[in-house]
């Protein structure tokens, strides 16, 4: 249920709250070592999203959508109910979120909470904000991370940036004696996050971005995303860019971009990875446009990484250089796209990749969109290696204003499964939709395994119908 408490300020209670309707996540080929990041797409999870904003650097931030109602392998798990306050109230934009998740066999039940308040300071262009953060369960698991952030605008377009979370976690004190006992000591930013930026924000000409972080090594915000603890990193961007008038054939050209950035360790001070990235971009007024990137990267591992296909690379010290570069058509026309390609060296092997994503209009009824993604993984000296393929296709069809029906389907050879997403929307009336759902996953990878698994992973077929009453 929605309510409008004013013009801009709603709240939303919701009950056994149900998700048929959304797409499944795409298939993913992971090449780093690092756990992937998901995007949310859940549409009431996406209203107001900007509100609960608080990134912190990459993909980290505080709160992350996607940690409510799913569990680490992205299974649906029950919510019960909840509410949501969001909107302005006087000079602040307000957030407030409360979820209760069901229990499972594996997890207790978890109450979920988000208070995100923000609002202009010293101009219009800049901001004040504090975000606080809770996962509470019934079996007496806590965590509670809390932060305040600013963003200052000095003069023209630059900019300044300030952060600083912290977390409180009921097993701080057994990762704090774990620490100690490794020989490192106690500090007082352990449990914490800091992030300074700097930049200016231009369309054309000169710009700039620097940003620093330190995050402790108990630093954990449950209910956010963070991609590695204990580190403390500098990045950094410098670019020039040209926009062209009516004559001439170039509408934009972007000769000069560089990016880099450099990860330390806390505990020694060891660089743990760093790179550098020199891009140049040039958009035509018909709509193509061109890319060409070279980068080289050093990590440091102290363990070995494995990726798929059996394939692994033993700890110590890399560098190696990569170039990619890329074609994109014109958005306007019925049939366009985009082709990238990439090769390089690969810790101690190689990697080549290919991608290409062609849309065509087929109709103003039916649209195809497609991706398909190579990727060639080799380690001569050790006789390993690996292709992977993933394939993707989206078709989208409305026979009219009410009729419409989109579907999802995609394989990937490294993981050597398929899945189909089919969903069809009747919208009877204005706030009335009827949604037939299925959804099924095919595993083939059975041979040679006892008991030999199913061949279908999940298959749901779901109705779910939607009546929306208006009021004043």
């Amino acid at each position: 249920m929605r309510y409008a408490v004013r013009p801009n300020l709603t709240v939303d209670l919701t009950v056994n709250t149900d998700f048929a309707q959304i797409e499944v996540d795409d298939q993913q080929v992971n090449l780093t070592r690092f756990g992937l990041f998901l995007p949310e797409k859940r549409q009431f999870f996406l209203e107001r999203a900007g509100i609960f904003a608080f990134a912190t650097g990459g993909s980290d931030r505080l709160f992350h959508s996607r940690r409510i109602g799913l569990d680490e392998a992205g299974q649906p798990v029950r919510i019960l109910g909840g509410a949501r306050l969001a909107g302005r109230i006087g000079e602040w934009d307000v957030g407030l979120l409360d979820l209760q998740t069901e229990s499972t066999a594996d997890l207790a039940t978890i109450n979920h909470g988000v208070a995100r308040v923000r609002r202009r300071v010293l101009n219009d262009y800049s901001t004040a904000g504090a975000m606080l953060a809770t996962r509470i369960g019934s079996d007496g698991a806590y965590n509670v991370t809390a932060g305040l952030d600013t963003q200052v605008r000095i003069a023209g377009d630059d900019y300044v940036g300030v952060q600083y979370a912290r977390t409180f976690d009921d097993g701080d004190d057994a990762r704090e004696a774990a620490l100690v006992a490794d020989g490192r000591s106690a500090g007082a930013l352990d449990k914490s996050l800091i992030r300074l930026r700097a930049y200016r924000s231009v369309q054309e000409g000169f710009a700039y971005f620097v940003a620093g972080r330190f995050i402790g090594p108990l630093y954990s915000p449950a209910i956010g995303f963070l991609q590695r603890p204990d580190i403390s990193d500098v990045s950094y961007s410098l670019s020039w860019s040209k926009l062209y008038g009516e004559s001439g054939a170039i509408r934009r050209i972007d000769p000069f971009q560089l990016f880099g950035s450099v990860v330390v360790r806390n505990d020694d001070g060891s660089v743990e990875s760093a790179m550098v990235e020199y891009d140049t971009d040039v958009t035509w007024k018909n709509g193509w446009s061109i890319w060409q990137d070279f980068e080289l990267y050093h990590d440091d591992l102290r363990e070995p990484v494995s990726f798929g296909g059996g394939t692994s690379v033993p700890a110590g010290e890399y560098t190696y250089f990569r170039t990619e570069g890329g074609v994109n058509m014109p958005s306007g026309q019925p049939f366009r796209g985009s082709f990238s390609w990439g090769v390089q060296r690969f810790y101690d092997g190689t990697l080549w990749n290919a991608n290409v994503t062609p849309v065509w209009n087929v109709s103003p009824h039916l649209t195809l969109i497609g991706q398909y993604r190579l990727n060639v993984v080799r380690f001569p000296s050790r006789g390993e290696g690996f292709d992977s393929h993933l394939a993707q296709l989206r078709i989208q069809t409305a026979l009219d204003v009410r009729l419409s029906l989109s579907a999802f389907l995609q394989y990937s050879s490294l993981a050597d499964v398929a899945g189909a997403n089919v969903r069809v929307r009747y919208a009877m009336a204005e706030g009335r939709d009827l949604w037939i759902v299925y959804d099924e996953g095919l595993r083939f990878d059975r041979d040679g395994l006892e008991p030999r698994p199913p061949l279908s992973t999940r298959r749901a077929l779901l109705v779910k119908y939607t009546h929306t009453f208006g009021g004043r």
